[in-house]
């Protein structure tokens, strides 16, 4: 669980430590929510339910009001007034390829203990919002009428008011350099000592359970302790150090390395959490000898100074004095990382950007069972199924539905002449669609206009894409990041320009790329890019859609376009420090948003 390994040195003050992030794309949101215009009534109590709708991914296109629901958590019940606060909060885990929407019901009953007696209780309210509206729409506090069972006459309309925090502890690390020093070798131990040093962690006992018992501390039966990292063997060969200024412990110390882990898996953000230091004694033939432990928490640490020496805990009853010490051999010291939420909420949005191939190997599109064949109502084919994959996610992300889309490889009328980009709604000022159907009406349109020819060449689009990257973000303020989404059925004619032109993106643009190969082709031609998956900054990607597709009753697996759209918060976030744009303060949007909001959760309003 700790960010690094240890690396132990002989007379050395450098830490060289191997550093790994957690998942750009994954962290917890804590959500807090309070009511304003309730009516006030003495007589009843109302408490939130929080739900997340869970879509089946054969279903990932249903209404919301026939999603699968799980019960992510519920507030406490107050007595109804104008403004209600609630002091319970719900945590989210946050996903960014998911598409994850919030479903929030407001219940009222008599009873203000216990709000878990759901026999007794009334829906009085309810409302929804995807997580990315939250974040990006909204700036992290959304302010939504709520849609009530039974309308209020001559009253204002009752507000549900929903803040999301990104809390600090999952994004700062706390930094310590320990040692040992003077340990007691165990009895019936020969030869020299190979220390491991063990943290644990605390949790209550209603939290423990026979699979966590392995962990358990040898500290009594007072408290449960939970294994979150354990260092390397110290080898003799590297028992001696020179940083404490004790010279009295100068020798037989056993440096342990800089030790760097996350605040949320050393404590949680608790920094009174009990933490343990344990000192063990490897055996070559595998088995641990206990030397001794030292009880302590983060808090105490950082109020100590360089060089601090605690006493060990002796494991052995028979021999109490302490079997050896502690070093703090420097302060303990806490950064925080710059995250994929800072930059979102402080004004940054994803647009996408759709490049759909047009050449003749796609096959004639009036054809039954061609790539392009948008004649049976009932079944997308493979281009627009991915189209509407990628924009379900992303569309949240954005402030408006402005979908840019080019198409490559086809005959526009009436020159005889190949275009290799050109954008779908035929302007070249204005290559934009708004919302997602208004995508697919011009994808199917275009077919009925162009003539598909080819050959397939990649290059201007990205080129037009990375033009497009620099300008927006320099026009948004450092506030837009691009993904060009390449749709393909085969083999690329311009390997040498697409890969140049692949390379300058990585250096200049704030842009990702996904090709996305449709159809049954081998995609052999794709391994020619290897160079551009080995970039300082790599920012393409390349996913068989089929091959990750399961092809029942029409329906098809989205795992393709999560695979891939998990991999793009890294990649902004590389762009951001590789420019050194700093994250923005939270913006809170204009309130606008009200009507689109309540005519989408209109569905829900028979739903119990």
């Amino acid at each position: 669980m700790s960010l690094k390994e240890t690396n132990n040195r002989t007379n050395t003050k450098q830490v060289k430590t191997a550093f790994k992030l957690k998942d750009a794309n994954k962290t917890k949101l804590i959500l807090t929510f309070s009511l304003r215009n309730v009516p006030q009534d003495s007589s009843h109590c109302l408490y939130i339910v929080v739900h997340e709708t869970v879509p089946e991914e054969t279903t990932q296109f249903m209404s919301l009001s026939t999603r699968k629901r799980k019960e992510m958590g519920r507030t406490e019940a107050l007595p109804s007034d104008s403004e209600l606060w609630f002091h319970n909060s719900v945590e989210l885990s946050y996903t960014f390829e998911d598409t994850q929407t919030l479903y929030i019901q407001v219940f009222r009953q008599r009873d203000q203990t216990n709000v878990f007696a759901d026999s007794q209780r009334q829906l009085w309210g309810e409302q929804w919002i995807s997580v990315g509206q939250l974040l990006v729409r909204f700036g992290c506090i959304a302010l939504l009428p709520l849609a009530l069972q039974e309308p209020l006459v001559g009253k204002e309309e009752p507000m549900l008011e929903i803040t999301a925090v990104e809390p600090k502890y999952v994004k700062s690390i706390v930094s310590l350099h320990l040692a040992a020093a003077k340990l007691r070798k165990p009895s019936g131990i020969f030869g020299s000592i190979r220390p491991i040093l063990i943290l644990r962690r605390s949790y209550q006992h209603e939290l423990a359970t026979n699979e966590m018992s392995s962990n358990l501390g040898p500290c009594g039966d007072e408290t449960l302790w939970e294994v979150i990292y354990e260092t390397e063997p110290v080898k003799e060969e590297n028992i001696f150090h020179s940083l404490t200024k004790n010279t009295g412990l100068q020798r037989n110390m056993f440096d342990f390395g800089r030790l760097d882990l996350f605040q949320e898996d050393l404590n949680r953000g608790n920094v009174d959490l009990p933490l343990l230091l344990e000192v063990i004694h490897l055996k070559k033939t595998g088995q641990r000898s206990p030397i001794g432990n030292f009880s302590t928490s983060q808090k105490f640490l950082s109020s100590q100074q360089p060089n601090a020496i605690f006493p060990l805990q002796s494991a052995h009853p028979d021999h109490p004095s302490p079997p050896g010490y502690i070093v703090l051999l420097s302060p303990l010291r806490m950064h925080t990382l710059r995250t994929f939420l800072d930059y979102i909420v402080g004004g940054c949005e994803l647009r996408m950007i759709f490049a759909i191939d047009f050449t003749a190997s796609n096959g004639n599109p009036k054809q039954p069972g061609t790539l392009h064949y948008c004649g049976d109502a009932s079944r997308m084919n493979e281009y627009e199924r991915a189209i509407r994959e990628i924009a379900n996610i992303l569309l949240a992300y954005q402030i408006e539905e402005k979908i840019a889309c080019f198409g490559f490889g086809a005959k526009l009328p009436p020159h005889e002449k190949t275009h290799h980009c050109f954008p779908l709604t035929l302007d070249e000022r204005n290559p934009y669609f708004r919302g997602l159907e208004d995508v697919i009406a011009g994808y199917h349109s275009m077919l009925g206009t162009i003539e598909l020819h080819g050959p397939t060449v990649l290059s201007e689009v990205i080129k037009t894409s990375t033009n497009m990257a620099i300008e927006q973000f320099q026009a948004t303020d450092h506030a837009r990041y691009l993904v060009l989404f390449i749709l393909t059925d085969g083999a690329i004619s311009d390997i040498h320009a697409t890969t140049e032109e692949i390379k300058r993106a990585s250096q200049s643009a704030p842009l990702s790329i996904v090709i996305i190969g449709i159809g049954s082709d081998d995609f052999k031609d794709m391994d020619s890019l290897k160079s551009c998956y080995q970039l300082e900054r790599p920012i393409l990607q390349f996913v068989p859609y089929r091959q990750f597709s399961n092809n029942t009753g029409g329906s098809y697996s989205n795992l393709a376009m999560r695979k891939v759209l998990a991999e793009i918060p890294q990649q902004m976030l590389a762009f951001m420090k590789l420019a050194q744009i700093k994250p923005k303060r939270p913006v809170r949007r204009s309130l606008n948003l009200y009507p689109q909001i309540v005519q989408a959760s209109a569905p829900l309003a028979t739903s119990s």
